[in-house]
Protein backbone atom coordinates (compact mmCIF):
# COMPACT_ATOMS: atom_id res chain seq x y z
CA UNK A 1 0.00 0.00 0.00
CA UNK A 2 2.49 2.03 0.52
CA UNK A 3 3.79 2.47 -3.28
CA UNK A 4 -0.08 3.47 -3.74
CA UNK A 5 0.38 6.39 -1.35
CA UNK A 6 3.78 7.28 -2.63
CA UNK A 7 2.06 7.69 -6.38
CA UNK A 8 -0.89 9.23 -4.81
CA UNK A 9 -2.89 6.31 -6.68
CA UNK A 10 -6.38 5.22 -5.67
CA UNK A 11 -6.54 1.24 -4.82
CA UNK A 12 -9.03 0.83 -7.48
CA UNK A 13 -7.12 1.79 -10.47
CA UNK A 14 -4.90 -1.46 -9.46
CA UNK A 15 -1.06 -1.90 -10.41
CA UNK A 16 0.90 -3.67 -13.02
CA UNK A 17 3.21 -6.41 -12.69
CA UNK A 18 6.41 -6.87 -14.52
CA UNK A 19 8.14 -10.02 -14.71
CA UNK A 20 11.72 -11.07 -16.02
CA UNK A 21 9.80 -14.38 -18.16
CA UNK A 22 6.44 -15.38 -19.04
CA UNK A 23 6.92 -18.25 -16.35
CA UNK A 24 7.12 -15.86 -13.83
CA UNK A 25 3.10 -15.62 -14.51
CA UNK A 26 2.45 -18.87 -14.66
CA UNK A 27 -0.58 -18.51 -11.88
CA UNK A 28 -1.72 -15.78 -13.96
CA UNK A 29 -2.23 -17.20 -17.10
CA UNK A 30 -3.60 -20.34 -16.11
CA UNK A 31 -6.90 -20.13 -17.74
CA UNK A 32 -5.84 -18.40 -20.95
CA UNK A 33 -5.73 -20.79 -24.05
CA UNK A 34 -2.73 -21.39 -26.71
CA UNK A 35 -3.68 -18.31 -28.75
CA UNK A 36 -3.62 -16.06 -25.87
CA UNK A 37 -0.18 -17.41 -24.92
CA UNK A 38 1.45 -17.15 -28.39
CA UNK A 39 0.34 -13.26 -28.26
CA UNK A 40 1.77 -13.06 -25.29
CA UNK A 41 5.04 -15.05 -25.90
CA UNK A 42 5.12 -12.28 -29.87
CA UNK A 43 5.24 -9.06 -27.23
CA UNK A 44 7.32 -10.02 -24.64
CA UNK A 45 9.59 -8.90 -23.71
CA UNK A 46 8.85 -5.24 -24.31
CA UNK A 47 7.23 -2.55 -23.40
CA UNK A 48 3.62 -4.10 -23.93
CA UNK A 49 1.54 -4.63 -21.11
CA UNK A 50 -1.45 -6.69 -20.93
CA UNK A 51 -4.83 -7.34 -19.07
CA UNK A 52 -5.91 -10.43 -18.88
CA UNK A 53 -8.09 -12.33 -17.17
CA UNK A 54 -7.92 -12.25 -13.24
CA UNK A 55 -7.77 -16.03 -12.07
CA UNK A 56 -8.31 -15.45 -9.07
CA UNK A 57 -4.79 -15.07 -7.72
CA UNK A 58 -3.89 -11.77 -7.57
CA UNK A 59 -4.34 -9.49 -4.60
CA UNK A 60 -7.52 -6.62 -4.58
CA UNK A 61 -5.10 -3.99 -4.69
CA UNK A 62 -2.92 -5.34 -7.68
CA UNK A 63 -6.46 -6.06 -9.70
CA UNK A 64 -8.28 -3.26 -8.42
CA UNK A 65 -11.99 -2.58 -9.10
CA UNK A 66 -11.29 -4.77 -12.66
CA UNK A 67 -11.85 -8.12 -13.40
CA UNK A 68 -8.33 -8.49 -15.23
CA UNK A 69 -4.90 -7.56 -13.82
CA UNK A 70 -2.22 -5.75 -15.74
CA UNK A 71 0.93 -7.85 -16.56
CA UNK A 72 4.48 -6.81 -18.44
CA UNK A 73 7.26 -8.96 -19.15
CA UNK A 74 10.26 -6.21 -19.20
CA UNK A 75 13.39 -6.17 -21.58
CA UNK A 76 15.12 -3.80 -18.86
CA UNK A 77 18.18 -5.72 -17.54
CA UNK A 78 18.09 -3.62 -14.17
CA UNK A 79 14.44 -4.94 -13.96
CA UNK A 80 14.81 -8.83 -14.91
CA UNK A 81 17.52 -9.08 -12.13
CA UNK A 82 15.34 -7.86 -9.62
CA UNK A 83 12.58 -10.50 -10.68
CA UNK A 84 15.46 -13.09 -10.18
CA UNK A 85 16.40 -12.12 -7.45
CA UNK A 86 13.17 -11.42 -6.07
CA UNK A 87 11.77 -15.20 -7.90
CA UNK A 88 8.81 -13.57 -9.31
CA UNK A 89 6.81 -10.35 -10.59
CA UNK A 90 7.10 -6.91 -8.58
CA UNK A 91 5.17 -4.16 -8.79
CA UNK A 92 6.01 -1.39 -11.93
CA UNK A 93 5.96 1.79 -10.03
CA UNK A 94 6.49 3.44 -13.67
CA UNK A 95 8.59 6.46 -11.91
CA UNK A 96 5.49 9.05 -11.44
CA UNK A 97 3.08 10.00 -9.33
CA UNK A 98 -0.97 9.68 -10.60
CA UNK A 99 -1.70 11.78 -13.63
CA UNK A 100 2.10 12.90 -13.61
CA UNK A 101 4.14 12.38 -16.52
CA UNK A 102 6.91 9.55 -15.73
CA UNK A 103 10.60 10.63 -14.28
CA UNK A 104 13.25 9.83 -17.35
CA UNK A 105 16.63 9.83 -15.89
CA UNK A 106 17.64 8.70 -12.07
CA UNK A 107 18.41 12.71 -11.25
CA UNK A 108 14.15 12.92 -12.06
CA UNK A 109 13.97 9.67 -10.09
CA UNK A 110 15.86 10.94 -7.04
CA UNK A 111 14.35 14.71 -7.00
CA UNK A 112 10.88 13.17 -7.11
CA UNK A 113 11.33 10.25 -4.63
CA UNK A 114 14.14 10.29 -2.79
CA UNK A 115 12.42 11.53 0.60
CA UNK A 116 9.76 8.71 0.94
CA UNK A 117 11.40 5.74 -0.59
CA UNK A 118 14.09 3.58 1.37
CA UNK A 119 16.43 2.93 -1.59
CA UNK A 120 16.74 4.13 -5.60
CA UNK A 121 18.70 1.65 -8.06
CA UNK A 122 20.98 3.10 -9.67
CA UNK A 123 20.97 2.78 -13.59
CA UNK A 124 19.58 4.12 -16.90
CA UNK A 125 15.37 4.02 -16.94
CA UNK A 126 15.51 1.87 -20.20
CA UNK A 127 14.95 4.79 -22.67
CA UNK A 128 11.29 4.59 -23.41
CA UNK A 129 9.87 7.90 -24.43
CA UNK A 130 6.75 7.04 -22.08
CA UNK A 131 4.76 4.53 -20.55
CA UNK A 132 3.83 0.83 -22.29
CA UNK A 133 1.45 0.45 -24.21
CA UNK A 134 -1.59 -1.80 -22.44
CA UNK A 135 -3.99 -3.87 -24.44
CA UNK A 136 -6.78 -5.65 -23.62
CA UNK A 137 -5.92 -9.21 -24.53
CA UNK A 138 -9.36 -10.94 -24.43
CA UNK A 139 -10.51 -8.01 -27.34
CA UNK A 140 -7.37 -6.85 -28.66
CA UNK A 141 -7.79 -3.40 -27.71
CA UNK A 142 -5.20 -0.29 -27.45
CA UNK A 143 -6.38 0.91 -24.20
CA UNK A 144 -3.04 2.90 -24.15
CA UNK A 145 -0.71 3.39 -27.50
CA UNK A 146 2.78 2.81 -27.34
CA UNK A 147 4.46 6.29 -27.13
CA UNK A 148 6.09 7.70 -30.24
CA UNK A 149 10.18 7.07 -29.79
Amino acid sequence: MRVLRIKRRSVKQGLILVARSIDQFAPYLAGLNRDQIQRLNQSWPGPVTFLVPDQGVSPGFIRGDHTTIALRVSAHPVVQSLCQMLGGPLVSTSANRSGEPAALTEAEVVEQFASEVDFIVPGSLGGQNGPSEIIDLATGQVLRPQAAR
